[in-house]
């Protein structure tokens, strides 16, 4: 079985800012203040158009499959309400891998990451606590869905 994530993390209350008027922002909570908002294709689609440097195809950042430009820019003017990461994982058969980034005060304060371990470190970043014997991912409980598209079928919470 595979496991896929894209999807945006930061504190609930910086999530809140992240085009509130979408109905394809769904902010999923998560431990310790965090919450998650998948980026389905219909949000990154929305996100993309709304970018400052819009052009006809995607132009995605090097090493993420759906982190465009675009996307990235309005991600790095919401770092300015609090820190923000983007990350993503694809899996399947026991073969894939992760990339991540973040951003603070309208910056990349991390990465871009591509490693096996690139969702910890930001997490890490961001201020994360592992807690007991699990890592930074699972402390989050981000392995409670395997694709993003479950994570947006989730119940929504409204910040």
């Amino acid at each position: 079985m595979g496991y896929e994530i894209q999807a945006v993390i930061a504190k609930i209350s910086t999530l809140a800012l992240l085009s509130p008027s979408s109905q394809y922002v769904r902010t999923v909570s998560l431990e310790q203040g965090y919450g998650l908002v998948p980026l389905i294709d219909e949000l990154f689609e929305e996100l993309h158009s709304i970018g400052p440097d819009c052009i006809a195809q995607p132009d995605l950042l090097d090493g993420f499959c759906k982190l465009s430009k675009p996307v990235a820019a309005q991600l790095e003017k919401l770092s300015n309400s609090g820190a923000i990461a983007y990350v993503e994982a694809e899996f399947f058969g026991g073969t894939g891998g992760q990339s991540s980034i973040a951003w603070i005060n309208g910056s990349v304060s991390f990465g871009p990451e591509h490693a096996e371990d690139a969702i910890n470190k930001v997490l890490l970043h961001l201020g994360v606590h592992a807690k007991r014997k699990h890592d930074e991912f699972d402390s989050l409980g981000l392995g409670r869905y395997r694709h993003t598209k479950s994570w947006f079928k989730t119940e929504q919470r409204k910040p």
